[in-house]
């Protein structure tokens, strides 16, 4: 994924926080809400909703799916991305 832009708001990166998965947000629409507005509106997250996964990913390579949802944060609020392998 490091061929993704690293999430950049108000003059400042964001903080990585790990690979995502449903136990990272309240529900779906806090999920889609935590991308950007390019995203919503050309990406299909209810899809990409539906295939993350259930459980915390602790490492790397316990989060080696063909698609994966980065989490970053700033002030307190949730950014993500997402790569394809």
């Amino acid at each position: 994924w490091q061929d993704q832009i690293w999430p950049y708001m108000k003059g400042q990166y964001c903080i990585f926080e790990r690979m995502a998965s449903t136990e990272d947000f309240e529900n779906e629409e806090d999920f889609i809400l935590s991308f950007s507005k390019e995203d919503r509106e050309n990406a299909d997250l209810k899809w990409l909703w539906s295939i993350l996964p259930k459980k915390q990913i602790s490492n790397h390579k316990e989060g080696n799916y063909p698609v994966s949802v980065y989490l970053f944060t700033y002030d307190g609020n949730k950014y993500c991305i997402w790569d394809a392998n």
